[in-house]
């Protein structure tokens, strides 16, 4: 996983962003995103609470069952386009 120091100093783990960027419009649960980045659902839902609370990631209840699911908001697509443009910029 790659970490960016970013929004007031917290670490944003681009991987997970960048999984969340790509699984499509629909909101998804921790345990799809883990499985997405093979890794385990307890090592994303910290990292899932962070990007929350920094804004790049919106978190929803489930309407039909009780569960949390997550998609990126439009901040964490400019915040991935920035990263991305940074990048370019230093290779």
């Amino acid at each position: 996983m790659s970490y960016s120091n970013g929004l007031g100093g917290r670490y944003v783990d681009l991987g997970i962003l960048r999984a969340l960027g790509s699984v499509g419009p629909e909101p998804v649960t921790a345990r799809e995103l883990a499985l997405t980045v093979a890794t385990s659902t307890g090592s994303v839902a910290p990292t899932l609470r962070s990007l929350v609370k920094g804004g790049l990631v919106q978190r929803y209840w489930g309407e039909l069952r009780s569960v949390r699911t997550y998609a990126i908001t439009m901040a964490g697509r400019e915040y991935l386009a920035l990263r991305s443009e940074v990048a370019s910029v230093a290779s």
